[in-house]
């Protein structure tokens, strides 16, 4: 059994949900193409190029029983899953604000293979980090009933195998 520890979503402010529910409105009206999913990629970084598309082409095409979609732009940086809730990674992304050093306490490890860093967002999910990694791996999961942590939980493999511990 994977180890991992239950989060709760940080209280969800009535403004937030009137900017999440607009920007969703912004990226409906930019002309994303049919089915694919906005979801911008990190500056580029040579450095990351190559541990981004191994961890691509290794990622499930299921998280939180969410199915693999594209994203708009298409790219070995960005995945995305699902609808209701959207999963999305971006690989090669910058450290977490405030850069620090994370006490296990903080961490979340699954399987013993990849520890993970959960950082509230103001919309009321989680971004994970993949702690400890050459290349930084953010995993966003929104407000849902389910556990974010077991959206790591299906990808920690995928990371594992491409993203060299460091």
């Amino acid at each position: 059994m994977p180890r991992r520890r239950q989060l709760t979503a940080p209280a969800r402010s009535p403004v937030t949900a009137t900017l999440t529910a607009g920007a969703l409105v912004a990226l409906a009206a930019a002309g994303c193409s049919p089915g694919a999913v906005a979801v911008a990629p990190p500056p580029a970084d040579p450095r990351a190029d190559v541990a981004c598309a191994a961890l691509h082409t290794a990622l499930p095409q299921q998280v939180l029983g969410g199915t693999r979609r594209e994203t708009d732009p298409p790219g070995s940086r960005t995945a995305a899953w699902g609808k209701d809730p959207l999963v999305t990674l971006v690989c090669g992304v910058p450290a977490p604000a405030p850069p620090r050093a994370a006490s296990s306490a903080d961490l979340v490890e699954i399987d013993g293979l990849v520890n993970w860093l959960p950082v509230p967002t103001d919309a009321g999910g989680y971004d994970l980090y993949a702690y400890g990694r050459t290349v930084w791996v953010r995993v966003s999961v929104p407000r849902t009933d389910r556990n974010p942590v077991d959206a790591a939980t299906d990808l920690t493999p995928a990371v594992a195998r491409t993203v060299p511990a460091g």
